[in-house]
């Protein structure tokens, strides 16, 4: 379940400045995977290269920036796992 507010980010913002060319030329994204059964809060952000296990619940406004493992509740900026749910 996907609520509002949602960010979900698959590309990172690599060589600003005078890499500005450089970054228009090469891609700097990376997969975010999201298992089955997965509960995200609202406004919860999901960087580039995430994976969450299935079943694991994303409290509002999170900030996801590492993977997460199967049957967590997890949240906080940087997102960390709480508890395990059953």
């Amino acid at each position: 379940m996907l609520l509002t507010a949602l960010f979900v980010s698959n590309k990172s913002n690599a060589g600003v400045g005078k890499r500005a060319p450089l970054r228009r030329k090469q891609e700097y994204g990376q997969p975010v995977t999201i298992g089955e059964d997965v509960w995200v809060g609202g406004g919860a952000l999901i960087l580039a290269g995430v994976s969450i296990g299935s079943r694991a619940i994303i409290g509002a406004g999170s900030v996801v920036t590492r993977d997460l493992p199967e049957r967590v509740f997890a949240a906080g900026n940087p997102c960390r796992d709480i508890r395990d749910v059953l």
